[in-house]
């Protein structure tokens, strides 16, 4: 995942998996500058279902440095699932370009997050 927060100078890149153990890891590879790695504030559940894997992921808005106000008015956001068994990556899906082939938040999609949801 790749966030790209309006005011911070770069971006976040976090990744998130399951281990051949079934322990859930966090990894933070990329912060903007003045922040720290967030990595141990991060909640992440992995849990097998149905031959799926669900990620559930909580990150406080105080490890990345937004607000209801800063979400409200947009964000560049982007992801990519990776298909890697641990031999390495075989191929992924992305939301959009920016983040699979070449790292560049200018091609990251915004989102909005509309106050009081």
């Amino acid at each position: 995942m790749a966030i790209k927060i309006p005011g911070q100078s770069g971006f976040w890149e976090l990744g998130f998996s399951m281990l051949k153990d079934g322990k859930a890891e966090v990894s933070c590879w990329t912060t903007p500058s003045g922040f720290k790695n967030p990595d141990q504030t991060i909640k992440l559940k992995t849990t097998p279902s149905q031959g799926r894997l669900v990620y559930d992921i909580e990150i406080p808005y105080s490890a990345i440095g937004v607000s209801d106000e800063i979400l409200a008015k947009g964000i560049q956001f982007n992801l990519i699932v990776n298909d890697n068994d641990g031999q390495g990556r075989k191929g992924w899906i992305q939301i959009a370009p920016g983040i699979g082939q070449s790292k560049n938040p200018e091609l990251f999609p915004y989102i909005v997050f509309p106050s009081g949801n």
